[in-house]
């Protein structure tokens, strides 16, 4: 179990740097990186294999960087996606980056979890696998008071120098929708960020279809580029 926390411990290191890349401008990486590497840490974490993947991801991502060029030519829109994200049709990253240089930058399912600093018995051991546990998305910000969720999404947007923001809101997850005015309220009066709001579900198109959410985009984008 000690090996297994020290690969852990490695791994979210490796993922810690590359969300600090993440937050420069122009972003050297790709939605799609972004994405699978939650499915990686999800399936992989405690394993050899993760520690290589990030390491090897983080390697490229500051190989750019230290060249001076993003993933795209030209990065007009850094979003910041507030809640859910649709799965349904990757696709649609791939759209806003080549239609409007919209770079989904971030999203309420980053991981940046703390590695377990001591694992020198069970107890600490296990006191770091619970911490963890409260500490990955979505129950560390869906498992409290509305403050934590919105003073975690404020914390995300300044972080990654957001122009926007998108509330994905799943049909199912009525508990958010109950804050979502609350939350767009709230970066725009306290950062000036304008939120596009779609109710959609994450997995079935059949709720909001990816023509529907790009048609959304285009009005939002428009008004984006007015201001």
């Amino acid at each position: 179990l000690r090996q297994v926390m020290e690969y852990s411990n490695q791994a979210h290191e490796w993922k810690q740097k590359i969300n600090d890349l993440m937050q420069l401008v122009p972003c050297p990486i790709r939605r799609m990186d972004i994405m699978l590497d939650f499915n990686a840490v999800t399936c992989l974490a405690g394993t050899p294999e993760l520690v290589e993947y990030l390491r090897t991801r983080y390697e490229l991502s500051k190989s750019m960087v230290d060249q001076g060029v993003g993933h795209l030519i030209k990065e007009d829109f850094r979003l910041v996606w507030v809640y859910a994200m649709p799965v349904f049709d990757w696709g649609i990253y791939g759209w806003l980056e080549r239609e409007y240089g919209a770079v989904s930058i971030s999203a309420l399912n980053v991981f940046d979890v703390e590695p377990t600093k001591d694992i020198s018995d069970i107890d600490k051991i296990l006191r770091g696998l619970a911490h963890k546990v409260t500490s990955v998305p979505m129950l560390r910000e869906c498992g409290g008071p509305w403050e934590y969720y919105i003073d975690r999404l404020l914390g995300l947007c300044r972080q990654y120098r957001a122009d926007a923001a998108v509330f994905g809101g799943h049909v199912a997850c009525k508990h958010t929708w109950a804050i979502a005015k609350l939350l767009k309220d709230k970066l725009y009066d306290e950062l000036g960020i304008p939120t596009l709001t779609i109710e959609m579900d994450v997995f079935d198109p059949r709720v909001a279809s990816l023509d529907m959410i790009k048609t959304r985009f285009d009005d939002f984008f428009e008004i984006l580029t007015q201001r």
